[in-house]
């Protein structure tokens, strides 16, 4: 008799405790470590010499460049192009990737793409990582995220190879296709440097049709997936929540007035704005604007490195 209860205990201890794809006591936890995992990750494959141009990139610059990138701050200490090669650009492309999207949020939808099954704490982290309002939604909301991101980024790398192809040729691709990945994760990095270290978009400064495309991906990554949602659904739920009214109106008045105060500011400054046209001097400023609300770093901006020949 006691063997049977020892061993109907061990079954109900058991059940007691269900295991997913994802484990973990604490979601909170869960998504934090993801994120140091794949910091150390990167880490590591931007410190191999196939990874730099010339020689092997340090293992603190490594790490502040891994960092920078899954946290998409913008901020770097070796100039992205002059410093990486392919292998290195890729490495920290998928770093933005990662983080934009989120670790759990990709892995989830791999899962999910190969009809895994997800248990009840995978499907509550989840929840957690996409702000699902309930775990029964939480699968739905992740396929919106993931085909909004999807959707978003081709469209930006079409629109970018229209003006990046001819002027690099087939070196073109890669460079829209890495532009408007970051440029929609809000990540600060680019492949300008062949124009001069930390150059960024500065030669752009004129080509209005680089700048449109590029505030277009940067608000729409800033604006956030769930606010989207809401738009997509605006027409037949005719409303839409606080959150998104909220979002989009200060994303309005940040963005134009943002816009305004940089006009009144650098209108007549020679170093920034003085030599550019009219309509040069309001994209810059809108450009700029874009950039300051929504992005944590203004590395990707026109005016700081602004060539005088402009």
């Amino acid at each position: 008799m006691r063997e049977k209860e020892h061993f109907m205990g061990k079954t109900r201890k058991k059940k007691n405790h269900p295991k997913g794809w994802l484990v973990g006591s604490n979601a909170t936890q869960i998504i934090c470590g993801s994120f140091v995992l794949v910091i150390a990750l990167g880490t590591l494959l931007l410190t191999l010499p196939i990874a730099s141009r010339s020689g092997r990139l340090g293992v603190v610059d490594a790490m502040f460049t891994a960092t920078s990138a899954t946290c998409v701050t913008g901020l770097v200490v070796r100039d992205t192009w002059t410093q990486f090669t392919m292998f290195g650009q890729v490495v920290i492309l998928l770093l933005i990737q990662v983080g934009g999207l989120g670790l759990v949020t990709l892995t989830s939808f791999f899962a999910l793409a190969a009809k895994r099954r997800m248990g009840f704490r995978d499907l509550r982290l989840l929840g957690e990582s996409v702000s699902a309002s309930g775990y029964s939604q939480a699968t739905e909301v992740l396929k919106i995220v993931i085909r909004l991101a999807f959707l978003f980024e081709a469209i930006g790398i079409v629109l970018l190879a229209c003006a990046f192809v001819p002027q690099f040729g087939l070196e073109g691709v890669w460079i829209s296709i890495f532009t408007a990945i970051s440029a929609f994760c809000n990540a600060g990095f680019d492949l300008f440097g062949r124009f001069g270290p930390y150059s960024s978009l500065a030669p752009y400064v004129n080509n209005y049709y680089v700048q449109a495309v590029v505030m277009f991906l940067i608000m729409a990554g800033g604006l956030g997936f769930m606010v989207w949602v809401e738009l997509g659904e605006f027409r037949k739920k005719r409303r839409l929540s606080l959150h998104a009214k909220v979002v989009l109106a200060f994303s309005a008045i940040l963005w134009v007035g943002g816009a305004a105060l940089i006009c009144l500011m650098e209108w007549s400054n020679p170093a920034t704005m003085g030599g550019l046209s009219v309509p040069g001097k309001v994209m810059a400023s809108l450009f700029q604007s874009c950039l300051l609300y929504t992005s944590p770093s203004p590395r990707d901006g026109l005016l700081s490195r602004m060539p005088s020949s402009a």
